[in-house]
Order: structure tokens, then sequence, then C-alpha cells
């Protein structure tokens, strides 16, 4: 999870060669989309757990 974090979070504009988890590129492209939406998923949650608990 911490790598799909690290790619979701850097290998999209910022370097020119992102990080790849043993896949190929065209895997790669497949599944990013996925990985991104997944992180932001549980970022979402973390933080909301939060604000649900100082409440």
């Amino acid at each position: 999870m911490v790598l799909n974090f690290i790619e979701a979070a850097f290998s999209d504009d910022l370097f020119p060669f992102p990080f790849y988890s043993g896949l190929n590129l065209n895997q790669d492209k497949a599944t990013k989309p996925q990985t991104v939406q997944i992180v932001r998923n549980r970022f979402t949650w973390c933080f909301s757990t939060l604000e649900n608990r100082s409440l």
C-alpha cells in the first residue's frame, strides 16, 4: 500500500521516469487510475474518521 501511495502521489507529473512496481508500461497505465482512486478513498476515510472523533 505504501508503494502504491508513492506511485500515485509522485509518478504522474513530477518525475519523467515514474516508479514501477514490476509492471510494464501498458499494465501501469491500465491500473493507475484504480490505484489513485483507492488511495483517495482511504485518505478521505482517515480524515473523516478523525473529524468524527473530535466532535
